[in-house]
């Protein structure tokens, strides 16, 4: 089922609401009219925020790994085959040059260069979605990472 962009992009509010916003994203590819300060409600903090402590409900329990090694090739397969599935992908990635800084960003195609796709809450909606090669995600991958249900 193709998307619109605009119905499913959330521009985190916060500097460290990614994960709420990538949250947001998931449950409004689903259906959900919500917002991310529905999101920040509900989990009551002003963060920061976990993907396995606050996005956990939304994790496919067929694939209950909450950390796989960024490094394999069979972790690159794993994402490959959920995406290829219809699945979308919340990863925690610290992005370059901000080692000490992770974000979430929500993984939703492969595209025709075998390259990941991703929204990332952190950018404005005319830059989505943006794209990863495989070197690019390895480099930046924390290893984090929550496979939702198909769509």
């Amino acid at each position: 089922m193709p998307i619109e962009l605009a119905e499913v992009h959330v521009r985190q509010a916060t500097r460290v609401s990614c994960v709420a916003a990538c949250a947001c994203m998931v449950r409004r590819r689903r259906g959900e009219r919500i917002d991310e300060q529905e999101i920040l409600a509900a989990w009551g903090s002003g963060g920061p925020f976990s993907l396995t402590l606050h996005a956990d409900d939304l994790r496919d329990p067929e694939y209950p790994a909450e950390f796989i090694h960024p490094f394999a090739r069979s972790s690159r397969g794993l994402l490959r085959s959920a995406l290829r599935d219809g699945r979308w992908v919340i990863l925690s990635i610290v992005p370059l040059p901000h080692p000490n800084a992770p974000h979430a960003i929500v993984l939703i195609h492969l595209n025709e260069d075998d390259q990941f796709l991703y929204l990332d809450p952190g950018t404005p909606l005319d830059t989505q979605p943006r794209a990863f090669s495989e070197d690019e995600l390895v480099a930046q991958w924390t290893g984090e990472l929550i496979i939702c249900p198909p769509f």
